[in-house]
């Protein structure tokens, strides 16, 4: 039996890796196991992940205390971790390290390789996504969505990992690999803000996507800065002094657009023609651009899954999400409407089943779609006699 120990940091894919590698060997007929082991359950702090293989069938469990071979995803654990901790002599220890850095650092008779695994996943470009719905979407190989490489990080993070990604690419003279950046409210709103604030100041050349399904919905539906009006969720409930949350959402696109970036847009999964193009438009620009895709969530905004696309439409039709576009600061693309009641809106989702008796609190979620419809000039005009 051959015994395996990865060591990495929470988000790096220690146990991915070990779930990639005993699939590998399951299909060439093996017995195999992984499993991980955690101390602190977030992202950056230490993390395990083991492997067992063998010809037979394997009846041990528990951790492996004395692997064949180990493999370290962070060269920064060294500081921290004893990583040959029960190691077998000459046992071999892959190292992920800098090539100048591709030396033996260890005390004992072990067999040492170091690669630097970060330029080699840079040289096949790298996206940048942050925890959130999206991370649990794309699975992990081979049972992923995604055909592109993809790096999971710290939740707040996702700009700069991004803008990190892009100047590695740059240094190394590629200059046609897109880095497009992934995340959800909080990664962009709340958590996120500073980072994203900084990459667009610094005009870095990424496209930045917020999938807006406005609350935390991975991890249990609590207030975001993107929340509407007047929204039952988990940190703003209903209640006999409380018609849900305070705010309203924050303006991100006026927010990013007073930075000064070459693109910003709207989109809502209500309308997937017109997310298609803003991308793909997004992609011939140079400099930050920043992309809020509408995505309602039958979850946390309670209504039945297969009326999605049904309820994107219905946030732009009564303009409370308008799909605009702005290049150089100059509001270029407007989708026109022919504005329906946001009443109807409401009443088609549970967090705001509170409101369907208080006409007073509608009429304040209907005076914000107002003030969009005027800001942008949102409504059709009817055609001249």
């Amino acid at each position: 039996m051959v015994g395996i120990r990865f060591h990495g940091r929470g988000g790096q894919g220690a146990v991915v890796a070990s779930k990639i590698l005993v699939h590998a060997y399951f299909k060439q007929g093996l017995y195999v196991q992984a499993f991980p082991s955690f101390g602190m359950e977030r992202k950056g702090a230490a993390v395990s992940a083991f492997v067992r293989l063998d010809s037979v069938p394997i009846v041990e469990r528990g951790d492996i205390k004395n692997p064949d071979v180990v493999i370290v995803l962070d060269s920064s654990l060294l500081r921290k971790v004893d990583v040959t901790q029960g190691v077998k002599p000459n046992a071999l220890i892959l190292l992920n390290c800098r090539e100048n850095e591709n030396q033996n650092p260890f005390k004992g008779s072990f067999r040492v390789a170091g690669v630097d695994a970060v330029k080699i996943a840079l040289q096949h470009g790298l996206g940048s996504k942050t925890a959130g719905c999206w991370s649990s979407l794309i699975g992990i190989y081979p049972y992923t969505c995604i055909t592109v490489p993809v790096v999971s990080v710290a939740f707040g993070a996702t700009a700069s990992v991004a803008a990190g990604i892009k100047a590695g690419l740059t240094i190394q003279g590629n200059d046609h690999t897109t880095v497009l950046a992934f995340a959800g409210d909080g990664g962009t709103f709340d958590i996120g803000f500073l980072p994203l604030s900084g990459v667009v100041e610094r005009n870095d050349d990424i496209l930045f996507i917020c999938y807006d399904n406005e609350a935390y919905m991975n991890t249990g539906i609590q207030r975001s800065g993107l929340t509407p009006f007047s929204a039952n969720t988990t940190t703003t409930p209903k209640g006999a002094k409380s018609f849900g949350n305070l705010r309203t959402k924050k303006p991100m696109p006026e927010i990013a657009r007073a930075h000064g970036i070459p693109y910003v847009a709207t989109a809502s999964i209500g309308f997937p023609q017109d997310i298609q193009r803003k991308v793909k438009k997004a992609f011939t620009i140079t400099g930050p651009k920043y992309l809020q895709i509408h995505v309602p969530c039958p979850l946390g905004w309670q209504y039945a899954p297969n009326k999605s696309i049904d309820m994107g439409k219905l946030a732009v039709e009564t303009g409370l999400f308008p799909l605009i576009e702005y290049e150089n600061g100059k509001l270029t693309g407007v989708r026109k409407i022919a504005p329906k009641p946001v009443e109807e809106y409401v009443k088609a989702q549970g967090r705001f089943k509170h409101l369907l008796n208080n006409p007073d609190e509608i009429k304040k979620i209907q005076e914000i779609a107002d003030n969009n419809i005027a800001r942008y000039g949102l409504k059709v005009e009817p055609a001249p006699a």
